[in-house]
């Protein structure tokens, strides 16, 4: 008769009173030694309590085993917890950790969150990782984060598939980026934006590279400019215009006159008419 409460009172000191909280241990009462060698349990519920309590007390001396756990644990959860600690306390290996992550670990929102720690953390070397996001990451929607990311940052080491991407992505998001970076790294690579602009199927994706060139033209932007104000779609054609308009190049005038007086569509004809004159023609 004595042995049930018995039994009850020894699993009680053996387990944790936490965990009846929603938690697998008391953390508050917790060595951090201790909530080390708890990211080797067995239990995924305790390595990931201990990586979220390694994270608010930053036990840097726990880097390596975190590190271990982002590449390897394969709880989503320990994972992610592993990574947000590494990046909360800015430990040595939270790059590395990111880097590994974006390209391996199965979940989507997790490569998201890493490539955003790499925008923030990363360097110049984090260029060839992020390459191989944009090559070989299953989903459109992470190859444009990195792809993002490698324009903003300007890393080099990304170039050959940036440019593969350009003329091949299947979203014109991606497209667009992928140039955008390449001009962004070297101004060589201007001849392929305005490759794209010419060729590109999408409406929407050569509105959004005429734009672009809108924002602050060059003079080798002229002659594409002036193509584009034959394009097939009116909001391409008005584009063109304004850009060749911010361009100042007078000897634009008379083509814009000329246009002006062929096209059919009153609102391109009056954008064409418009910058002619702010030009002076």
């Amino acid at each position: 008769m004595v042995r049930t409460p018995l039994l009850a009172l020894l699993l009680a000191l053996a387990l944790p009173g936490a965990a009846s909280a929603g938690k697998a241990f008391d953390a508050s009462t917790t060595s951090g030694n201790q909530l080390m060698d708890y990211l080797d349990h067995g239990a995924w519920d305790f390595r990931y309590d201990a990586a979220r309590e390694i994270e608010h007390r930053c036990i840097r001396e726990a880097d390596a085993k975190l590190a271990a756990l982002v590449e390897e644990d394969p709880n989503t959860k320990v994972r992610l917890a592993s990574l947000t600690a590494l990046t909360t306390c800015r430990m040595d290996s939270t790059l590395v950790a990111a880097e590994t992550m974006s390209l391996v670990d199965s979940e989507l929102a997790h490569r998201k969150k890493a490539i955003a720690i790499i925008e923030k953390l990363g360097n110049e070397r984090s260029g060839p990782v992020l390459a191989q996001v944009l090559r070989g990451d299953p989903d459109e929607a992470v190859q444009l984060k990195a792809a993002v990311v490698l324009r903003k940052r300007a890393w080099r080491g990304a170039e050959p598939v940036q440019k593969e991407l350009a003329f091949s992505a299947g979203t014109g998001a991606l497209r667009v980026e992928c140039v955008r970076g390449l001009v962004v790294v070297d101004a060589k690579h201007r001849p392929l934006f305005h490759k794209l602009l010419r060729s590109d199927p999408e409406d929407k994706v050569r509105l959004s590279l005429v734009r672009i060139l809108e924002e602050a033209p060059r003079p080798e932007d002229k002659d594409v400019l002036i193509e584009m104000l034959d394009d097939g779609y009116s909001k391409v054609q008005r584009h063109a215009a304004r850009a060749l308009g911010n361009l100042g190049d007078r000897s634009v005038a008379p083509i814009l006159r000329d246009k002006a007086l062929a096209v059919t569509d009153r609102k391109v004809a009056e954008e064409f008419a418009e910058v002619a004159t702010r030009l002076g023609g």
